[in-house]
């Protein structure tokens, strides 16, 4: 099935499991996206996440308006907030970062 994250058709609850893999860094409202990802997980699910932390670029370039988790794996958790339950995977290196993680609801 082929949608948008940041308006998914999934019911509430649907996955004990979710993979987003080089997604979140082109979602144009990130905060939407991980709302999303956080409705459509059910308690306890468990989340994996992979993206490309985005390297500095000039203040004036059009990207910084859209490119985001420039803060890597904190700004990430900050985003999913108190959802954050368990951590069992994180690794933050290089222009990469990955995570495992359980979400409470």
């Amino acid at each position: 099935m082929v949608m948008d994250i940041h308006r998914m058709s999934f019911e509430d609850s649907s996955f004990d499991t979710i993979i987003c893999g080089w997604v979140l860094t082109y979602c144009y409202d990130l905060e939407k996206a991980i709302s999303e990802i956080i409705r459509v997980a059910k308690n306890g699910a468990l989340i994996a996440i992979g993206f490309s932390i985005p390297p500095p670029i000039e203040k004036s370039n059009p990207i910084n308006k859209i490119s985001r988790l420039r803060g890597g794996l904190g700004e990430l958790l900050n985003l999913f907030g108190s959802t954050v339950d368990t951590i069992y995977w994180q690794r933050e290196g290089g222009e990469r970062a990955s995570i495992i993680f359980r979400v409470k609801k």
